[in-house]
């Protein structure tokens, strides 16, 4: 019963993330309700609720599913590898924002693409940065060596 209910869970919450994303593609984030969202999801406003308080914290769901993928990238780097061969790098990000493209379009639009790459760059380096002692006294393989 309770896979089930996350199976559930998980599924709605991508149904109100998806109007969102179609929403922002449309319109300005601060003119999206809870209203537009449940008519776009088709759903009722209260399933909106139960699962967000406020369209802000769909948006913060949908930027933080956007930027982990890339932190999983940052984990893997070999930093030696990273400035040898840069474009491998830049070849799975490229990945990335393929795959959810319309999502990245609907945030930049949100943001504005200078604020975007730039916080998504500061994250980027302050991971790379933090992890770097790790990278140096790890034996593991990794995607970038």
């Amino acid at each position: 019963m309770g896979q089930l209910r996350t199976k559930v869970t998980l599924r709605t919450r991508r149904t109100i993330k998806d109007a969102v994303i179609r929403l922002l593609s449309e319109q300005d984030s601060q003119s999206i309700t809870i209203s537009q969202i449940a008519r776009e999801a088709d759903i009722n406003r209260g399933t909106v609720y139960s699962h967000y308080s406020t369209v802000r914290d769909v948006i913060d769901d949908i930027v933080s599913e956007c930027i982990n993928p890339f932190f999983v990238i940052v984990e893997q780097i070999n930093i030696t590898t990273f400035f040898k061969k840069p474009e491998i790098f830049i070849s799975e990000i490229t990945k990335i924002i393929s795959e959810k493209f319309e999502t990245y379009k609907g945030l930049i639009k949100m943001v504005g693409i200078e604020s975007f790459l730039f916080s998504l760059g500061n994250q980027i380096f302050d991971s790379m940065t933090s992890n770097l002692d790790l990278k140096k006294t790890s034996s593991k393989k990794t995607l970038f060596e």
